[in-house]
């Protein structure tokens, strides 16, 4: 059927419908009370019409779409025109029928009232007709909803078909995306909608509409705890029970009332399965899908921080829930393992009336957080027949199952408690041959003396009743594994034992491989190194006595300190302590072998394995399991995260080392939470003389050392990465403590670690400790390699950085000369330090107004860095970052190309960075402040307002970037004169307890006195002179302090002088009588 005859053949039921709509209101006029069934039936004939002008719409597209050559969804489109005609047909017949009723309703006089008599025979009439107006009102809705449904249908296929024209710009492409999925989300919404209602008149409708809704594929983010076991059996009662209380509204109603569900019960009783399952199976009613794991506080925060990446936020957990919160589309939150008590649920819940969330849990009490349908699921045991059905499909026993088979499956899966996993790695276990369906239960109860003896021998305090009967089907499995004594088997259990103290979730292949490479990687670096002829080294015979002793102290110190002894590694993962090289195949094999055992899930998208939390637990504390034997395979956990990334990561693996040390950052807490356990019971163990002298010489030292030492700077680079500042100058304090204690504050491990601290002190804003702890490293640099040294005048060129930061600025200036020149004749000029030593100058040459000068050193350092890093390098960004606000504080034609540099800045950093990483915000901000400069306020303060609860969000309100986030949001409303606004904004930041973590050595801080100033300003536009003069006051006061560091040597600063030219104008104005013209 082709949509011109469709069209055609609607024509007759337009002109029925203006007859009959032209009836129903002469009625309504007529009679003595409106009756609500005529009211409805002009409604339902109203909306007829407006279905036709919509059609005559789209048949038009479709005339323009499906011209010419045959088009892929040809078929598609002409079977819902078909259903349209079927519809149109069927309402014509319907609407006709309505005439005929109405006729004999109003009878021979016609619709007016001629009389009182008249006007009752008419409502006698037509209440006698209620039942057979009520038929047809029914009959005009369903085929209002079908033509509805096809018209929406229609639309889906239009739109799918124009994304193949080539003459599409990208902005109407994007706009047609959305069109598309919201088109997509409301059919899918009709439909189950529908559904309920199938009659027959609806069948081929909906049957057409499906066909086209399978055309497309809306869900675009799946993220779940693992994937859906292919065994999968029982609960689908309750599937269809969950699935159903959430049809009964559609999921764009779903956006209004937000729909929580809660599964709570016995640990392997298939929670998160059960969750997994149903989302795998409604995959295409939802946008994006979802989880977080709150078995712990740390692991949820690194599964929301998985989402804000998906997102394209900042990864941590409130721009997670944020971003959840902010979506249109539907989506699933799975909060899986929620049963700690001590947890707060609404932690993890994300705020509004959007989404649907399943809650797995042990804990009862969280049933209160259900809302909708029966609220929640209390599992507990499958059925006999499901239970059963389970062990046998795990087991791979060929069906059909005879009686004898049944019977034992029964036996069994009763003394298993009923439980799914228990009764899968029962079913690995016999299909891996270790025993029989016959003899299974013969094993499963040696297994339970076997644990119970151990529990007593290595008292064991754990709840080990409480889940005993997945223990010990594991425990079998674990046996076979064990008796196999094969290359591949041994492996394997040693991966688990070490994966037992890493995070269960998310181990990467990655990581693995690069903790077995990378030592190699780094040997072969330092040779390369040590060859390298750039390296300049203090001849001895310039040192003092004092200099030489502590240098030979330190020699003899090295390699006292350094670990002696094999590495603790799984044999798998050992290379260059290896007879062989590592291989990545054996790797993968062991890895299998886990899998193939059900001990481990894969990932294939990430190719990455977790563990179930039980078997996690399992692992790790085995009553069989010794303290001392805990601490083994936790020190393997240990050095496989440390050597996964690289101190100095070379070009090769740089990508894969950046995206490591936010990828390990929950394997690292949870790893070094099993440590201070372990210490613990160890000290306990020791003082009680529990420790087997065969194990004592394996057991790792918890005193601390260079390994520890090592462990912990990399652990601390981690946590510097992730943004977890405070946990990483914990570690990096007791590093430097231990190195400058054993070899001096003068050995160049100990400046290395001093300048990281310091680095993390600037990153928490408080630039005092990072300029006290850079002075220090000068002085050991300047007295053990001299003024010439590389690292010498790097960390010259760092602590200029730290004085900028402070205000303190012509400090800044001569480090950084000083840095630019030295460098410039020991490295060359083209060399990166030396680039990033001219474009530091250039910013603090800015601080005094000298904007020329300034823009010929960004110039330099950004053609200079092109050329060495690359146009994309992150230094280079940076450097192009300065020329555009160097431009901008120019101003005049150099506006545009400002703009045009810092779109170009924003672009490559949310690639680069993502988009709510700090110096990405930066860039954002600074492309509001150029927007403003030429007019274009509303975008800018539209920018700023979005970016500044992100920063104060991630960094804090008091945050350095959030204040001066604020004047500058403060200058934009100042451009719009909105002047209250702008003073309200600059009275709350100027506030000095702000700036308590960045002031100078005299208690001011810079970016404080720009406040004051702006606010100056706003106070004189708004004609309040003597509150100016206050604060023109106040800033005399502060520059009489720190004249010394606002003096340009030759002249007073710039700043100092336009302070007082604006104050002499405010007094003059005020002897005036207050009158002044800005």
């Amino acid at each position: 059927m082709d949509p011109f005859s469709a069209i055609a053949g609607s024509v007759g039921l337009i002109d029925v419908c203006f007859r009959v709509g032209s009836y129903l209101k002469s009625v309504e006029e007529s009679a003595g009370k409106v009756e609500e069934e005529i009211a409805a039936l002009s409604h339902d004939i109203d909306t007829l019409v407006g279905v036709y002008e919509s059609l005559e719409e789209i048949w038009l597209a479709h005339q323009n779409l499906l011209s010419g050559a045959e088009k892929p969804d040809a078929m598609y489109a002409n079977n819902l025109w078909r259903d349209v005609f079927a519809n149109l047909k069927d309402c014509r017949k319907t609407v006709e029928k309505l005439e005929i009723l109405l006729e004999g309703i109003v009878g021979k006089n016609g619709p007016k009232v001629t009389s009182k008599l008249d006007g009752i025979r008419k409502q006698l009439r037509l209440q006698s007709r209620e039942a057979e107006l009520d038929q047809i009102r029914h009959r005009l809705t369903n085929s209002q909803a079908s033509l509805q449904l096809l018209l929406t249908a229609l639309n889906l296929l239009n739109i799918r078909s124009s994304f193949e024209s080539t003459d599409l710009s990208l902005n109407r492409l994007t706009d047609k995306v959305g069109s598309f999925e919201l088109l997509s989300c409301e059919l899918r919404a009709q439909l189950a909608q529908l559904k309920s209602l199938d009659t027959e008149n609806l069948h081929n409708s909906i049957t057409s509409a499906t066909a086209v809704a399978s055309l497309v594929s809306f869900n675009k983010h799946f993220y779940i705890p693992h994937p859906v076991s292919s065994i999968f059996t029982g609960r689908e009662t309750l599937l269809k029970e969950l699935k159903n209380d959430l049809e009964t509204s559609s999921p764009l109603q779903r956006n209004h009332m937000q729909k929580r569900f809660v599964i709570y019960g016995l640990g392997g009783s298939g929670k998160t399965e059960f969750c997994c399952k149903f989302a795998q199976d409604n995959r295409e009613s939802f946008w994006g899908v979802f989880f977080i794991d709150a078995s712990s506080h740390e692991a949820a925060n690194h599964t929301l921080s998985e989402i804000a990446k998906i997102g394209g936020v900042e990864p941590n957990e409130r721009a997670a829930k944020s971003w959840l919160s902010s979506l249109e589309h539907p989506w699933l939150l799975i909060i899986d393992n929620a049963d700690d008590p001590t947890i707060v649920m609404e932690d993890f819940i994300p705020q509004g009336q959007r989404g649907v969330i399943l809650i797995t849990t042990r804990n009862p009490s969280n049933k209160v957080y259900g809302t909708f349908g029966s609220r929640f699921y209390a599992f507990e045991k499958l059925g006999t027949h499901d239970a059963s059905d389970l062990l046998l499909k795990a087991a791979d026993q060929p069906s059909p199952w005879n009686i004898p088979t049944l019977a034992s499956a029964s036996n069994i899966v009763e003394t298993l408690g009923f439980l799914p996993l228990a009764i899968i790695h029962a079913g690995r276990a016999i299909m891996d041959g270790l025993c029989s369906l016959g003899n299974y239960l013969e094993f499963y109860h040696r297994s339970w003396e076997r644990i119970r003896r151990s529990r007593n021998v290595y008292g064991f305090k754990g709840e080990l009743n409480i889940n005993m009967n997945v223990y010990s089907t594991y425990e079998i499995i674990y046996t076979g594994l064990e008796h196999k004594n094969t290359e591949t088997s041994r492996d394997a259990i040693e991966l688990l034992k070490t994966f037992s103290f890493l995070y269960r979730e998310n181990i990467q292949v990655e990581m693995l491989v690069a903790a077995a490479r990378n030592p190699r990687l780094e040997l072969e670096q330092q040779a390369e190194e040590g060859k390298n002829p750039a390296v300049i080294l203090l001849p001895e015979t310039n040192k003092s006595w004092p200099q030489l002793l502590r240098g030979l102290a330190s020699r003899v110190l090295e390699p006292i300190l350094r670990e002696r002894g094999r590495t603790v590694l799984p044999a798998v993962l050992h290379d260059i302590e290896a007879a062989t090289p590592f291989d990545q195949d054996r790797l993968r094999s062991a890895l299998t072998l886990l899998t193939q055992l059900g001990l481990a899930f894969y990932q294939t998208i990430s190719d990455s394995y977790s563990l179930h939390p039980l078997v996690h637990t399992w692992v790790r504390e085995r009553p069989q399991t010794s303290t001392a034997e805990q601490a083994i395979w936790c020190q393997a956990a240990t050095t496989i995260l440390a050597r996964c990334i690289q101190f100095r990561p070379l070009a090769i693996v740089a990508e894969l080392d950046e995206r490591l040390r936010r990828d390990i950052l929950p394997h690292v807490n949870h790893v070094r939470r099993c440590q201070k356990d372990i210490q613990t019971r160890l000290s306990e163990n020791q003082n009680r003389s529990e420790i087997s002298w065969l194990l004592s010489w394996r057991i790792p030292s918890y005193t601390f050392s260079r390994n520890q030492a090592q462990e912990c700077s990399k652990f601390s680079l981690v946590y510097l990465h992730c943004g977890a500042y405070d946990e990483a100058v914990e570690l990096q304090l007791a590093v430097k403590n231990f190195l400058c204690k054993n070899l001096g504050s003068e050995h160049v491990l100990s400046m290395d670690i001093m300048l990281l601290l310091s680095h993390t002190y600037m990153q928490q804003a408080r630039n005092k400790k990072a300029t006290d702890l850079q002075k220090q490293v000068l002085k050991a640099a300047l007295n053990t390699l001299g003024p010439d040294h590389p690292k010498t005048l790097k960390v010259m060129n760092t602590l200029g950085a730290a004085y900028s930061l402070r205000g303190e600025f012509r400090k800044a200036r001569k480090l950084h000369q000083e840095a630019m020149e030295r460098m410039t004749k020991v490295l060359g000029s083209d060399h990166e330090d030396t680039l990033l030593a001219v474009d530091y100058l250039g910013k603090v040459i800015s601080r005094f107004f000298h904007y020329e000068k300034a823009r010929d050193l960004h110039l330099q350092a950004m053609a200079g860095m092109t050329k060495t890093l690359g146009p994309t390098h992150l230094n280079t960004l940076a450097a192009t970052e300065n020329v555009a606000m160097v431009y901008f504080e120019i101003g005049g034609k150099l506006l545009a190309p400002a703009q045009k540099l810092m779109e170009g800045v924003l672009n490559e950093r949310k690639k680069k960075l993502g988009k709510e990483q700090p110096y990405t915000l930066l860039a954002i901000a600074n492309l509001a402040r150029i927007k403003n400069a030429r007019g274009q306020t509303e975008e800018a303060e539209n920018m700023l307002r979005t970016n500044l609860p992100i920063v104060e969000r991630n960094l804090g309100e008091n945050h350095a970037g959030a204040l001066i986030g604020r004047l500058w949001l403060s200058q934009v409303l100042v451009k719009q004169k909105r002047y209250i606004e702008a003073e309200a904004i600059l009275v709350r930041v100027m506030e000095r307890h702000r700036y308590e973590d960045s002031v100078r050595e005299d208690g001011e801080n810079t970016d404080r006195i720009m406040v004051l100033w702006n606010l100056l300003e706003v106070y004189e536009l708004q004609g309040k002179i003597n509150d100016s003069l206050r604060i023109g006051d106040q800033l005399s006061e502060i520059l009489k302090r720190i004249g010394e560091q606002w003096d340009d040597v030759e002249t007073q600063h710039v700043f100092a002088k336009r302070l007082v030219v604006k104050l002499e104008d405010l007094r003059a104005t005020n002897s005036h009588g207050g009158t002044h013209t800005v």
